[in-house]
Parts: structure tokens; sequence; C-alpha cells
């Protein structure tokens, strides 16, 4: 082939490919503005609501009875303040209940409402979690479950040695339904999910962990304890659940392998724990 064509060929590959870089950049820069937009367009959204959230609302607060059951239905007013925390699955505000219809003779009920005219509601992320109300349902059932077993353990000692906050399930007028609980005046966290830094939890809630695996013929490990840690007031706890779902309600836990973290954690100070010694606990996995 000639070299005067060659030429000429290679100079039309040269201005094409300039072509399609600045195409390129276009594209990009459009791409750029595009994502920018977008962003944008989403902390609008967000804010808008974070701004549709907030204020007065009605709605009716279902609270469980003295015997466990989620029966009782309270219509309330309630005020919703600033925002307090946000995670992957949950968003926190405080809250006021400003007024609750409910029997006054019904000690029980007046108890858990008073205990709850103010505090911390959670809302719950749909877009993270497809059955976000499985997840909340679940975290009440936590909460309540290792009241009952707090308490139990309580009467061991003839002593409170610590308690988890009592919770409820509110459904707005919007139809979101959240959690309620208590704002605890300190917080800390004395153990993560996998069992870090188990070898340096206070003993009572070492012991606690083991009562309960035993309580529960070794199917469940509380861990994750927080709260406020001075007055031995827990809340937000995780379970870990050792049987073949490894679930708890429906919602996955860390399992058999997390069940075991924490237990070989606690082996370091199973055995000098004068509270595993007085319940006559021993850690056999």
């Amino acid at each position: 082939m000639d070299a005067d064509i060659l030429l000429q060929q290679l100079e039309d590959l040269k201005w094409q490919l300039a072509a399609y870089q600045k195409k390129c950049k276009q594209y990009s820069e459009e791409v750029t503005e595009l994502r920018g937009d977008l962003h944008n367009s989403l902390v609008e959204k967000q804010i808008l609501g974070e701004k549709l959230r907030l204020g007065i609302k009605r709605g009716d607060v279902y609270i469980r009875d003295s015997q466990g059951n989620v029966t009782t239905k309270v219509p309330c007013i309630i005020e919703i303040h600033e925002k307090i925390a946000a995670g992957t699955s949950r968003t926190a505000y405080h809250y006021t209940i400003l007024s609750a219809d409910f029997d006054d003779e019904d000690s029980y009920v007046a108890s858990v409402i008073n205990k709850l005219t103010c505090g911390v509601i959670k809302y719950y992320n749909a877009e993270t979690f497809e059955d976000s109300t499985r997840l909340l349902e679940t975290d009440c059932l936590k909460l309540w479950f290792l009241s009952d077993l707090a308490a139990e353990f309580n009467m061991k000692f003839g002593r409170r040695l610590l308690s988890f906050v009592n919770c409820a399930k509110i459904e707005l007028e919007t139809g979101e339904l959240c959690m309620l609980e208590p704002c605890l005046e300190d917080f800390d966290r004395a153990c993560n999910n996998d069992g870090e830094g188990w070898e340096t939890l206070d003993d009572r809630l070492g012991a606690f962990a083991h009562y309960v695996f035993e309580k529960t013929n070794k199917r469940f490990l509380p861990c994750d304890f927080q709260g406020d840690l001075s007055k031995m007031i827990l809340t937000d706890p995780e379970i870990n659940s050792c049987d073949k779902s490894e679930e708890f309600n429906g919602v996955p836990t860390r399992g058999r392998v997390g069940t075991l973290n924490c237990l070989n954690k606690h082996l370091l100070t199973c055995e000098v724990n004068k509270f595993c010694n007085f319940l006559n606990l021993k850690c056999i996995i």
C-alpha cells in the first residue's frame, strides 16, 4: 500500500481518537454533574425526611402486660425532638410523651408509661433491612427476654445487680413503627459483639451471660453490654444464638462462632468470679 495513503489513514485515526477522547471527557463531566445533582437531591430528601419526623404526632404505644403479653394499646400524643444518633439500621431521636390515654387504675400500665414519658425513639431503616418490623420486634424481644432473666438472676442474690431498660413499640399516625426506651444519663460500652474485652467485664456481667447460657440450655449468650454501667442499667444488647439456625427471632446473629469467642474470654475469669461461684456455674462448652 502506498506510504501516503497509510500516513493519511494514520492522521484520520489520530483525529478520531482525539474526538473520542474529547467526547469521553464531556461524558465524564456530565456524569460528575449528574452525581452532584443526585447527591444534592438525596441530601435534600434526607433533610426533608428529618423535618417530617420532628414535631408533635399522634400514635399508639404497645406495651407488655405483667404476664409478658403485648396486648395493651395506649393512644398518645408525642413530640419528637432532635436527632441524637444514626446507624445502619436505626436512627434515634429524643422524644416526650405529652399525653397518654389509659386507665388510671391499671398501675402496671401507668408505671410503664411514666418510665417512658421521655427518652429515645428509634426509627428503623426499611431501605437497608427488608424486614424492619422484624428487626424492631427482635430488639424489643431481646430487652424483654433479658429483663426477665435479669430479674431471676437478681433474685438469686436477693438484690439488684443489673437490669435492662423497659421498652415499648409505638405506631405513629404516619404508619411508621418505632421503638421507645428511656434515655440513660451516662452511656458506656463494656463488650462488643465478638467478645473482645470480655476479660475486662464487670464480674456481674460475665456471670449474668453465663447464667443465661445455662438457663437456655446453652442456646443463647448475651453480649455487647452497654448502658449506664455505673448503675448497671443496660440497653440495646446482642444475643448470640448457637442453635442450628444461628438466629434470634429470625434475625441472624454471630452464631456459634461468636458464642464460643465470648465463652473462651469468660473462661479467663469464671473460676474466680464470685457470682459464678455463688451460682455454682461451671464453664463447660
